[in-house]
């Protein structure tokens, strides 16, 4: 159809090119364009009209009336049959492109007034799939659950964060990985207001416990090997505990002297149930 004037925004193309069962289908069954083009000097224009608007509108007013909306607003459905020969289907059901870099709109928007979920994907082939991945109308992402319990909600699963290669090939349900593979070194940063900077840092072979992290290392001050724990710097472990400052055992708010040991409380060496600030049982 022809629009008389650029207010009316309704156009209609529709164009089938199959002239026989061995012609390939080449058109498009339905188009929707709109072309603008202003070459006039210091005239604005705004097309603000909206291309294809469907809208459904429902009222009951009646006490005594009964409506249920049952029926989908738009279905995109691709069915292929094969029973002889070879069927590929590659096609893509929907394609949603901006090509103007300078648009500053949103590509695709959901807006939610209702309690259903805004957003599902059922990857089982069927519309009841027991483990989607969806957003709930509170804005919730369950990965696995129907209704998930919080802002990211993995169930049924694992979570690997890293590079595109990894470590570890499988991973268990209800794992979390941080796998950059032989690439670099995954951890985890912990930043606060003032801006400071704490992590759990994993290498080859030890797990650090670091202070004033970034790229290029930090003050490791906590040291896990195989063989112990080493509190002081970041040197692997020989004992099964080794302590290189100094160290308090109950008290909080006293420090112990440099490389030395406070305790509260009866000690005993040898004995378990000391009586004496110091009790030494043995040789």
């Amino acid at each position: 159809s022809t629009m008389n004037t650029a207010n009316q925004m309704q156009g209609l193309n529709v164009s089938l090119t199959a002239a026989a069962a061995s012609n390939s289908f080449i058109g498009n069954a339905g188009k929707f364009t709109t072309t603008r083009t202003n070459s006039t000097a210091s005239q604005t224009l705004t097309d603000s009209g909206t291309i294809l608007t469907l809208s459904r509108n429902t009222t009951t007013n009646n006490a005594s009336a009964t409506t249920n909306v049952t029926g989908t607003m738009l279905a995109l459905a691709n069915t292929s049959t094969q029973t002889l020969g070879t069927l590929t289907d590659s096609a893509k059901l929907a394609t949603i492109t901006q090509n103007y870099t300078g648009a500053s709109g949103v590509v695709a928007e959901i807006t939610n007034a209702g309690t259903g979920a805004s957003f599902r994907v059922n990857d089982d082939g069927t519309t009841t799939d027991s483990t989607p991945v969806l957003i709930d109308a509170s804005g919730n992402v369950g990965i696995g659950p129907t209704a998930p319990a919080s802002l990211l909600d993995v169930r049924g699963g694992h979570l690997r964060v890293g590079s595109n290669t990894f470590a570890k090939a499988t991973l268990g349900t209800g794992e979390i990985a941080l796998d950059n593979g032989t690439t670099d070194t995954p951890g985890i940063h912990f930043y606060n207001a003032a801006n400071s900077n704490f992590g759990i840092v994993a290498s080859s072979s030890t797990l650090r416990f670091v202070s004033n992290l970034d790229e290029t290392g930090g003050a490791v001050r906590m040291n896990l090997n195989a063989t112990g724990l080493r509190i002081g710097d970041g040197t692997a472990a020989t004992n099964g505990l080794e302590v290189l400052t100094n160290a308090s055992i109950g008290y909080s708010s006293t420090a112990a002297p440099t490389t030395g040991l406070i305790v509260a409380g009866n000690v005993g060496i040898g004995d378990t149930t000391p009586d004496a600030l110091l009790e030494v049982l043995g040789t």
